[in-house]
């Protein structure tokens, strides 16, 4: 498994939720080219060209990731350090449900 950016992991997680890369720029507060750069870095670390070749790729891989892994924030949005253990396993078994039905969905 490669090693992701804390952004990275959070440009996945709304790219298998379907979001464009447009929304992906939006929900992050970023531009689109800070998105399609982020795309490219992933897509070089899993070796792929394209988000269905990402989908297979993270399907194989994901018995393996494990919720301390993911490398999510543990600074709340208005900046005060917050302990999040419970919120970083809620958003790992979103990100496991969002991969599975993107899987299905794909084929």
């Amino acid at each position: 498994m490669p090693t992701l950016s804390n952004r990275e992991w959070e440009v996945i997680k709304l790219l298998l939720e379907g979001k464009s890369n447009k929304l992906i720029a939006s929900s992050l507060h970023i531009t689109d080219r800070t998105v399609e750069f982020h795309l490219k870095n992933i897509y070089a670390k899993f070796n792929v060209s394209s988000r269905l070749e990402l989908g297979l790729k993270l399907k194989h891989a994901t018995n393996k990731l494990e919720a301390e892994k993911l490398g999510l924030s543990t600074v709340a949005e208005d900046g005060e350090s917050v302990e999040n253990r419970a919120r970083l396993k809620t958003l790992w078994i979103n990100w496991v449900t969002s991969l599975r039905e993107a899987i299905s969905i794909i084929g």
